[in-house]
């Protein structure tokens, strides 16, 4: 991260996760899980039964499969939406 942050510039509007995913720099290299192991770190647009964590799973399709495991999630839906 500190590398990416010294060598590249963050293009306005990129939100930060983005930016360090390495997206926007080919002056630094990266090394990333498959696209298997990253599933089982964090739920957004993919589905995995027993993640890390999660952004934002309502508003996605496989929300009621989460809900399923963690039903507090319904806890965090409403209180997202005051």
């Amino acid at each position: 991260m500190l590398e990416l942050l010294d060598k590249c510039d963050i293009p306005t509007g990129t939100p930060e996760d983005v930016f360090f995913g390495g997206l926007f720099c080919d002056k630094v290299s990266l090394h990333k899980p498959s696209y298997e192991k990253s599933k089982e770190f964090s739920v957004e647009q993919v589905y995995y039964k027993n993640p890390i964590g999660t952004h934002k799973p309502w508003n996605f399709t496989h929300n009621d499969l989460l809900k399923n495991t963690y039903p507090d999630l319904e806890i965090l839906e409403s209180l997202n939406k005051t």
